[in-house]
């Protein structure tokens, strides 16, 4: 159940409020091509609280940036 607004809502009930799930987090993997990291993999997540942060698979799940 998640806490939208002070309202505990079902994911069913999320769906029904918004068209796409991706409204509310998304993840998105990447692959870097410049400089030193040319080929290394990176994940960019962003959580519906409003918190930004990238993955790097590859350098055991670093945190490379995060707003």
């Amino acid at each position: 159940m998640a806490d939208w607004y002070g309202n505990g809502l079902t994911r069913q009930e999320l769906r029904r409020r918004c068209g796409s799930m991706t409204q509310l987090c998304d993840m998105r993997a990447g692959l870097l091509n410049d400089g030193k990291s040319r080929g290394m993999r990176i994940i960019d997540v962003r959580t519906g609280g409003g918190l930004s942060f990238s993955i790097l698979p590859d350098r055991c799940l670093d945190i490379a940036w995060a707003d």
